[in-house]
């Protein structure tokens, strides 16, 4: 098997990984962030969805390689629906540039530089493993993060996290993920629908729209995820009413 082929089917099977990582973004929280000097939630998940095709069009240069403006790389995403197609056409990027590498490519002394000035140089495949996939891991482990501070639930990764276990037979926790889930449906509806009396009660801030505006409280999310409960109790009650009513 050519040393190629062996990076490109674990970028395949870690893209699975990213995939689920990033349809968790919420769309109302892309201009989150932790800290003032952090990349946004939206900038840091297009990083993730982009970082293949980008360090695969870079490793593929001719040697030395210039160094790229960083800067100017850095985006932000108009839509969290942009991720996961963005990570698709990474992927396939990567793919292009790198099968038609062979190991004599790969193993070859891979430099770069700053104008004239030498920044690294080693073989082609080391640099291909240390950026194109540690530091893409290292970014989706930062995105984790991210979710887990904005109370969204966090995929499995390599085993069970703390809101979904992919192995059967063991105690895992999908209802975490389901109410969840349930949760964010409910804030939508509450969006579409607001109160009769938002007026005299203006000066308060739902939970629907402290949700919106970015608020990261759990204690936000919970009183929503209560009162959508409550709301499906009620329904739930109205419907057997109907039901035995029209029995009798």
């Amino acid at each position: 098997m050519a040393l190629i082929d062996g990076l490109l089917q674990e970028l395949d099977m870690e893209m699975q990984t990213t995939r689920r990582v990033l349809e968790r973004v919420p769309q109302h929280q892309l201009g989150w962030r932790p800290h003032e000097k952090s990349r946004s939630l939206g900038g840091l998940a297009l990083h993730v969805a982009m970082t293949p095709g980008s360090v695969a069009q870079l490793a593929s240069a001719p040697s030395p390689a210039q160094v790229p403006d960083f800067a100017a790389m850095e985006q932000e995403p108009k839509s969290a629906a942009e991720l996961v197609p963005a990570l698709e056409q990474s992927v396939a990027q990567a793919k292009q540039l790198l099968g038609g590498l062979d190991d004599a490519a790969l193993l070859a002394t891979w430099r770069l530089a700053r104008g004239e000035q030498e920044l690294l140089a080693l073989p082609r495949i080391a640099f291909l493993r240390s950026i194109m996939l540690n530091h893409w891991y290292h970014h989706r482990g930062q995105l984790t993060v991210y979710l887990r501070e904005l109370n969204v639930p966090v995929p499995s990764i390599y085993g069970p996290s703390a809101d979904e276990n992919p192995f059967p037979g063991e105690a895992g926790s999908r209802p975490a993920l389901r109410n969840w889930r349930n949760a964010q449906a409910c804030r939508r509806s509450m969006t579409m629908a607001p109160a009769k009396d938002a007026t005299v009660n203006a000066p308060k801030q739902s939970a629907s729209t402290a949700i919106q505006r970015g608020s990261p409280s759990p204690i936000v999310a919970n009183r929503m995820t209560s009162t959508c409960q409550v709301i499906g109790f009620a329904r739930a009650t109205m419907r057997n009413a109907a039901g035995s009513g029209s029995t009798g």
